[in-house]
């Protein structure tokens, strides 16, 4: 769409069911936290997977999320051919603040349904990393929240990718600490790679904590990501009408 001039650059859009949806700035906390977990995950993986920061996903036709990391299956011309599309994506991590309940409940969902076998949400005034696996229909079936951010583990279908089955990372920079100190100039040392462990726990309902152990152009109005009355909800996966496409 910014291609084509239709939206202007100064403007950070998606495409959802069709909307064109405005996201909001992106701060320092966010920003530094994105790249920090890009720079961790391109020194795990190496060239078995791609990291792709804030760039589109392709869904569907009518659906082209950012999100602000993505681990790629790797392909030989990078994408530069085609945006990525389902069975390119070996994970999605979403950094939210502001847009957590957008992140959550309008993005999450789609995710699902589009079938990433994986998905983490980095809730930043939480201080957490929920991740979601095992898709089905609209929603993941297991949804955990992480306790020990020191020792990460990589999704199946990323360690098979690489053949590190049972790898895993430090995610320490999103622990919780002192608010003062969160997003300010107090610099925390680099988080190291921690050595393989055991993870287990799930819950089927809500977040837990984890055991040790060619696309339509769509010409309707721009949407404000936090927009309390956006009806882009996960209920809206087969009721919301889909607006501003192009017959």
């Amino acid at each position: 769409m910014g291609e084509a001039g239709i939206l202007g650059p100064e403007l950070r859009t998606e495409l959802i069911d069709g909307e064109v949806v405005e996201m909001p700035p992106i701060g320092h906390p966010h920003a530094g936290t994105v790249k920090l977990l890009s720079n961790l995950l391109k020194e795990h993986l190496g060239p078995t997977a791609v990291v792709s920061v804030q760039d589109p996903v392709r869904l569907d036709d009518h659906t082209e999320p950012l999100p602000d990391i993505a681990l790629l299956r790797p392909r030989p011309d990078y994408y530069r051919n085609g945006h990525p599309e389902p069975r390119d994506l070996l994970l999605i991590i979403q950094v939210a603040d502001s847009s957590l309940a957008y992140d959550r409940d309008v993005k999450l969902p789609r995710y699902a349904r589009a079938g990433i076998p994986e998905a983490w949400l980095v809730d930043l005034d939480g201080r957490r990393l929920v991740r979601h696996r095992r898709p089905a229909g609209a929603a993941y079936t297991e949804v955990a929240e992480t306790p020990d951010l020191t020792a990460v583990q990589l999704p199946v279908a990323v360690a098979a990718a690489a053949a590190v089955t049972g790898g895993s990372m430090s995610v320490a920079c999103i622990s919780p600490r002192n608010s003062s100190a969160w997003g300010s100039r107090n610099i925390t040392p680099m988080p190291v790679l921690s050595p393989p462990t055991t993870t287990a726990g799930i819950s089927q309902s809500r977040p837990r904590q984890e055991s040790s152990s060619s696309m339509r152009v769509p010409v309707g109005r721009v949407r404000d990501c936090t927009d309390r009355n956006m009806p882009l909800t996960d209920r809206s996966l087969a009721q919301a009408p889909r607006k501003g496409r192009r017959p």
